[in-house]
Parts: C-alpha cells; structure tokens; sequence
C-alpha cells in the first residue's frame, strides 16, 4: 500500500541582517529556523516562535523552553507559541523540553536589537529519524481502501506507557487494544475475539517471525516476554478484521511491528534501568555516510526475582536477555537498504531445589531465537515502490532434568524471501501485489523417564518444507471519493501436505458525508500447520491447513481529526482447525477417562466467532489521549471426533479496555490504564466438587462437558507517572508505575497436574498484587 502522506523538507532561512546564527539538528529534534528580522536600533534583542508535534503538525502547548543556563525562561501556550523578551545579545542554548518528546537544543546568536523568530518542531521519543518530517493526513489515519478496516495503532508515548514500567514489552501495550482479551499478568500472549495467540501472524517490518518471544518450551513453563525492545519501537499496527492479503499464514488477525532508524545527524546515548530490567541504548550516523545510521540495544531482565514472590513455584522464575539493532542506508535516491538482528536468550536454573525436583522436573533449561532480516526499498518514480526482504531465523531450546539428562530439545531454522510491489497506476486507484517463499526446517523431541529404566517418548518430530505464496490487491474510487471498492486475493502451497490455497478478499466503504464513514468487508485467510505437527509422531503430512473466513460491518463517526466513535460487528467461521481431541481426560457415561497416552492432531474442530465491539478514541498532543472500549464476543466450537460442543478456550462474553494520558505540567505526564474480563473457560472437562471455584484450584471433578466453568473476572488498575528534567545537553526521566492499584486479587489457570479417582489436581496461579516500581533513564 502506497502511504497517504507526503513529505515536508526542513528548510532553514536565515535573513540578511543575521551575522551568524548556527542551529544545531541533535538526536532528538527538528527545529527550523523559520525568520529572523532585526528591530532597528533597539539595545535588546527577542526570540519568539512556535512548538508543533512532528506527527501530525499539531500546535504543542505546555512545553518548556530555555535558553541559556536559566537566564530567559517560556512555556507554550495553547497556539504552542512562546516568547522571550528583552533578551541581551550574546550566544544561548536554546532547549525545549517535554516528557515524551525528544529534547531539542539549538545554538542561537543575538546581536543588539535583533529578533528571530522559530518553529520548533518536537519529535516522540520513537519517531523513526529520517532526513525529512513525515506529516500524516490527521493525527488518526482513515485506512486507505486496500487497507484493513480494522486496523489499530500504538506509536511512541503510548507503547512506552501500555507497556508498563515492569515490564517494558510492546506485546503487553496491545493487550489494552480495544477488543484484545489477555487477563494474564505473566503474558505477553494475547487472544483476539476467541482465538489463541498462535493464530495471529507476528511481522517485523514485512517478515513473518515464527515465535519472537522470550518462554521456555517444553518446561510447563506458562509465562512470555516478547523479544522487542520498546526503545527500538516506532509502531505496532494491530490488524483483527479483514486484513490485507500480504500478511500469509494466519487465520485471526496480524501485527505488524516497525523498528525505527537511528538518528543520522548525531550520536545519542541511553541508559535505563527499573525494578524488573536495565540495558543501554545507543544510535548514530555512520561515518563518511552522511544517509546512513545505526542504532543497537541490549537489555537484562531479573524480573523473575519479582516473580519468584508470586508463583506457586518460586523456582519456575526464568530469566531474559536480548541484543538487537537496526542499520539503515540510503544508497542512492532511488535506493535504500536495512538490516535488521534480534538475538534473545531466556534460562531457567533450578540447582537451588535440586534435591527436592523429580526426574521428569526441568532444573535447567534456555531457549534462543534469532534473526536477521535484510531489506531493499526501490522507487524508481513516484508511481512505484519495490520492496524486497531476505531473512533467516534460527530458534533452539534444550531441558535436561537434575540429573542432567535431555528432557527435550528442539531446533528450528527458516529462511524468507519475498517482494512487495506498490504500483500508483491511476492516481487514484493503487495496485498492490507479491510473492513469498519460506523454507522451514523444524527437529526436535519431549520425552520423560519411568523409573531407572524405560524412557517415554512424547513428542518427536523431524522434517523441512517450502510454503510459498503470493497475492495482488486493487482498488477504485468512486463517486467523488465517497466509495470506495476493493477486491483481491492470495494463493498459497505448501510442499508437505501438497495443499494450495486461494483465499479471495473484498471490501467496501462509503462515506455519506465527510465525517461518518460506513464499512463492508469479507475475506477468507489460511493457516498451514507447524513442520512440528506435519512431520511428528501425534501428527503427519496429511493434517490439512485451518481456514477461516471474515465478515465485518462497521461505522466510523469522526468529531473533528482527532476524535472518533467506531462500532463493527463482526463473524469469524473457522474450519479444520487443528485439535487433539483424546488430550484431556473426562467422563464418558459417567465413567472416567483417562488423556490418551499418544493424542493425535486431527482436524476436527470447527466453529465460529460472532461479536461486537465499539470504543471512543481521542488523539491529542496537548489534553487527553487515549480510548474506552466494550467488546462482546462468542466464540463457540465443535470437535467432530467426540461430538462436544463448548465455548472456545479464551472465550469471554465481555471485555473492557480503557487507557488515557494527560500531560499536566511541560515535564510531567500521567496515564492510567483500566482492563476488565468477565473470565476465560477453565480448560477441560472439569467442575468445582461444591459448585464454586477455589482459589487453590483443588477439589475438582471431571465431567461429561467441556469448559463449562469459568474463571473469576478479571480486573486490573494501573497507573503511572513520568517526570524528566533537561540538562544542557541530556535529560533525565523518571518513571513511577503502580500496577493493580485497586490490589484486586486475580487468579489463571496454570496446568492440570493429576488426574484420578475421577477427580483431577488443577492449579490456579495468583498473579499480581499491588505492585509499585519505578524507572529511570538518562539520555543524551
């Protein structure tokens, strides 16, 4: 899709009485030196000018300026403009400071009786750096006509604030997404509108990754991080409906997460450390490459101290570490290329509780993914974008018991080509089109000891695959640009189960007048399985992949450009959706079941997904920004092997997510975050002996029905605070979070350990109470 944007160069002026102004373009700012005009005489000199937001253009008010060492000091109004007065000449810093923007300074010279005038234009923290300003069309951008209906953005302050101080992770900022469902403390997984996690298609800028997160598999080990460093974010893009054809191999939705560039005209330096993580952050140009930057950031986690005090287990706490970067280089003008790396270790040490571990208990246990991802953008006109990526990833994991033998292993290696053509053919009608090859080679094994002799082998698999693909979108405008129609589709095949795939897509919109916007959309999406189900003893090659089809209806009233009611309703229809239906144990005519002792993937589940949702959003970059939404959903399945139906694993009738920041002072800003669930099912065929859900868990009877329990709502309040203060040429910024403010006790389902005498052994985790922290970073 050819963005809706357009470019405003940053130009600097300097009139003929000025004898020497000099403004410097730090790591953090765009300031343009807009006039200077001279009084005429006068003994003192002034400075007066304008401070806007670089997304969007919006004029920012409540920002601190400086110049000098505290001699002159400003505030902007509500117009973002400022003054300083009866200045004496000489040579000042000039700084403009507020929490959530990059600090900007600027060497200015007066000379008697002279005044200039600027524009500041203050950039996010994660603004992507580039050598021009990128002005959107409105702070919340309509999606263009090939694009989702749905589509759902987090940039800059916002990923930071969702993300929580705790944990830092742009995973747990779109878990507050209206309609995303988590109700987990411990995860960075989400569900969307009754499916699982494993069914949304993860992107880092135009590659699909296959599990970028910081677990440990194979350990029982329900816990996740993402491996994204929130520092090297520019945006998430969430897609839940009808979402375009370029992203292959999902069936519920998409997100799409964009590294930003390091800065290209200085050096900059970050340090941040919090309860939970430190690390360091550095970007710059490349020497002698004046189009060219870097940026690199590594972090550690000791979270898993904190979590040591909330666990059932203590000894379950993993730990995290992660290095990555990004190189950007404009090669030419009609030439650019980027290199992307992402290496991610997460370790689990038990020694402490050596002797009281079983021989099928993991004592140590560490998992690593990795990749690189090398692109190539060519624009030949103005008519046509290329883009090209050529990845490779590799993931392993290894679990070993305390006597140091294998408990389970696993190596996973895929290498990715693809290429994306954008082609303004008609001024108004763009064409969209690519093709993709992924070759994937998956091995690996579980397995457990009885006794001094035999040993049980759960799971194994070995095998390697080619899943190729392409896809064209197009669109038409119609009747004065009030309709617009567009149509497309995506073919797939892959090379173990022999099974192409066409996948049509089509939508609509219609705007009766400027401001509402009315939505029709259907698509079918496909998702192949795992090379570690195609090629495993439970599976085999002839597992068919699921599809799903999409339908939505929305409507869209805006109040102005940065304020927007949304309504959809939406119906999801899956088929052939992979299932191990002897996996669980329960009743059949009233006599126990044990789990089968080698459950089968089959393709026997079916169902379907209907809701609604609706949500207030407001944009602003001076008073109130954020969102309220309410979502119902059903999501109600069929397993064709034993004839159950029942609710969806993470289905949840009602789910609210609110989230709203104001920035009370130039350096000081306040978000709160409110998340409520009415429940997920309890997983299983099981119930409470007396009818009511213990918080331990126990005392549970296995039954004829499926999830027909559910657990306690969920309910969590966090809110938080960021204060900075600039110094000459770095700034300090302080971070208090307090999460679960309310001290709401909540409660997950972890595993069920036992089954017997018709009855199982269900362990519940209690997750976070009131839980206070703090952050700070020092910058330059």
């Amino acid at each position: 899709m050819v963005p809706q944007t357009f470019f405003k160069f940053i130009n600097f002026h300097r009139s003929r009485r000025v004898n020497s102004v000099t403004a410097h373009l730090g790591p953090r700012l765009f300031l343009a030196l807009a006039f200077s005009l001279g009084l005429g005489g006068q003994p003192r000199a002034g400075i007066r000018g304008r401070v806007v937001d670089a997304l969007g253009g919006q004029p920012l008010a409540n920002v601190a300026l400086q110049l000098g060492d505290h001699a002159y000091s400003a505030v902007s109004n509500a117009t973002g403009e400022f003054a300083f007065g009866d200045v004496a000449p000489g040579d000042y810093v000039l700084r403009a400071t507020a929490v959530g923007y990059r600090l900007v300074t600027a060497n200015v010279h007066l000379t008697n009786g002279e005044a200039q005038s600027f524009q500041v234009i203050l950039s996010p923290d994660s603004l992507r750096r580039t050598d021009t300003v990128l002005v959107k069309s409105g702070p919340i951008a309509a999606p263009a006509a090939t694009d989702s209906l749905g589509e759902f953005s987090l940039e800059g302050a916002q990923i930071k604030n969702l993300g929580s101080v705790l944990a830092d992770d742009p995973l747990r900022a779109v878990q507050a997404i209206p309609g995303v469902a988590s109700n987990n403390d411990f995860e960075s997984r989400f569900s969307l509108r009754g499916a699982d996690f494993n069914r949304i298609g993860i992107y880092l800028d135009g590659v699909l990754l296959h599990e970028p997160l910081h677990t440990l598999d194979g350990t029982g080990t329900s816990g996740s991080a993402s491996v994204f460093n929130s520092n090297l974010i520019e945006s998430v893009n969430l897609y839940q409906d009808t979402y375009p054809e370029r992203f292959q191999d999902s069936s519920a939705g998409a997100l799409d997460v964009h590294m930003r560039d390091g800065d290209r005209d200085d050096y900059s330096y970050r340090i941040f450390a919090n309860f939970a993580s430190a690390g360091v952050m550095a970007e710059g140009p490349v020497p002698r490459f004046r189009r060219c930057s870097w940026i690199g950031a590594f972090r550690k986690s000791y979270l898993q101290y904190l979590l040591q005090q909330t666990l059932d287990d203590p000894s379950m706490a993993f730990g995290i570490e992660d290095g990555q970067g990004r190189f950007s280089c404009d090669v030419s003008r009609k030439n650019a290329v980027t290199l992307e790396l992402i290496d991610s270790y997460s370790g689990l040490d038990r020694s402490s509780v050596r002797r009281e571990l079983s021989e099928n208990s993991p004592m140590l246990a560490h998992q690593r993914f990795a990749i690189a991802n090398l692109g190539w953008r060519y624009t030949p006109d103005d008519k046509l974008l290329v883009s090209s990526h050529a990845a490779w990833m590799h993931e392993n994991f290894d679990n070993q018991n305390p006597d140091q033998e294998t408990l389970g292993s696993g190596d996973y290696r895929e290498w990715v080509l693809n290429t994306n053509v954008a082609w303004m053919w008609n001024p108004r009608s763009p064409l969209n089109a690519g093709l993709s090859v992924r070759n994937v080679r998956d091995a690996g094994f579980l397995e457990e000891y009885l006794g001094p002799g035999p040993v049980n082998v759960l799971d194994t698999y070995r095998g390697s695959g080619t899943l190729s693909g392409g896809f064209f979108e197009q669109s038409w405008p119609m009747a004065e640009g009030r309709v617009h129609l567009s149509a497309g589709g995506r073919w797939d095949h892959h090379s173990v189960d022999r099974v192409t795939a066409f996948s049509p897509h089509a939508g609509a919109t219609f705007s009766p007048w400027r401001s509402l916007r009315l939505e029709l959309g259907w698509g079918q999406y496909v998702q192949y399985p795992q090379i570690s189900q195609l090629a495993a003893n439970l599976g085999g090659p002839n597992l068919l992949p699921t599809r799903s089809t999409h339908a939505v209806a929305a409507a869209e009233q805006r109040f102005g450009e940065r304020t927007r009611l949304r309504v959809e309703f939406y119906d999801r229809e899956d088929r052939d959706l992979l299932w191990q239906p002897l996996l669980e144990g329960r009743l059949v005519a009233g006599v126990p079941v044990d789990p089968a002792a080698n459950p089968m993937y089959t393709n026997s589940l079916r169902g379907h997904a209907r809701g609604v949702e609706i949500y207030l959003q407001r944009f602003s970059a001076n008073g109130l920004s954020g969102w309220v939404s309410y979502a119902y959903g059903r999501t109600w399945m069929h397993d064709g092997v034993t004839r159950d139906s029942f609710p969806s694993d993470f289905d949840q009738r009602h789910t609210i997510n609110a989230y709203g920041s104001y920035r009370l002072r130039p350096t000081v800003n306040l978000s709160i975050r409110e998340t409520f669930g009415s429940g997920f099912p309890l997983p299983g065929y099981l119930r409470p002996v007396d009818g009511k859900l213990k918080a331990d868990g126990q005392g549970m009877y296995l039954t004829e029905e499926r999830n027909r329990w559910r657990l306690p709502p969920y309910q969590r309040i966090d809110i938080r605070i960021n204060k900075s203060w600039a110094h000459r040429r770095w700034m300090t910024t302080l971070y208090g979070e307090v999460i679960n403010l309310t001290n709401r006790s909540n409660y997950r389902f972890d595993s069920v350990d036992a089954y017997g005498d018709g009855g199982a052994w269900v362990v519940l985790d209690k997750m976070f109470p009131i839980l206070p922290s703090v952050g700070v970073v020092f910058e330059r």
